[in-house]
Formats: structure tokens, C-alpha cells, sequence
């Protein structure tokens, strides 16, 4: 079954990106479109040139807040 990805995901033993149209299983294929991370395309639509020119974003390096320590029972 053809389906396009709205969410990045695992899928048919690889990585897939948002945009990509992939032909999965149907099982696979209708666990994804259960959880939102993708849509049925039709077999009749042309399926569109997917290009991977997308950079990923740089990770922004953040501090985890440090734990605030309680008081001890006297």
C-alpha cells in the first residue's frame, strides 16, 4: 500500500521522513495511518519525485535544570 509520511518515523525496517511516499505492507501501512504519521495515497496519482535536500537542524546544547535539594527532618 502506498503511503505518504506526515511524521518522521520508523517504517519498513529503515528511517522515513515527512514527504516521503513509500510502498509498505498493509498491516504496516494501516498501523501508520492509525497513528497519524501517515496518509493512503492513491495507486491512480502520480507519486511525486521525493527530494532529500533537507539539512537537519543544529542540536541547540541546553543545561538540565539542576534538582533543588529538600530540607532534613530534624
Amino acid at each position: 500500500m502506498l503511503v505518504k509520511i506526515t511524521r518522521t518515523t520508523v517504517a519498513a525496517a529503515g528511517f522515513v521522513k515527512v514527504g516521503q511516499v513509500v510502498d509498505l505492507p498493509d498491516a504496516e501501512a494501516r498501523m501508520l495511518i492509525a497513528i497519524h504519521k501517515a496518509v493512503a495515497v492513491d495507486a491512480a496519482d502520480p507519486v511525486p519525485a521525493v527530494l532529500d535536500t533537507e539539512e537537519a537542524p543544529e542540536v541547540i546544547a541546553t543545561e538540565a535544570p539542576k534538582a533543588k535539594r529538600g530540607r532534613r527532618a530534624k
